[in-house]
């Protein structure tokens, strides 16, 4: 089985939002549990203060959750709950 190193310095298998294998220029793959993570950049651009804006939509095989864009669809500006 494959591991991944966390963002605090941990090792060991990777969480199901993980990834742990590239599977394409938006997307990732956790080859433990074969979740399949895509995020496709729609729009970005400067505002003023230095701060950029940008949006994207994320899909995730694992996801229950689900918004208008469709099942398993997030978008950057989505809130749970």
């Amino acid at each position: 089985m494959r591991s991944i190193k966390g963002a605090v310095g941990q090792t060991g298998s990777a969480f199901s939002w993980q990834a742990d294998a590239e599977a394409g220029p938006y997307s990732a793959a956790n080859t433990a549990n074969g979740n399949h993570l895509t995020v496709v950049p729609v729009a970005s651009f400067p505002s003023r203060g230095g701060v950029s804006v940008s949006f994207s939509l994320a899909h995730n095989s694992k996801d229950s959750y689900s918004v208008p864009v469709g099942a398993n669809w997030t978008h950057s500006y989505s809130r749970e709950g």
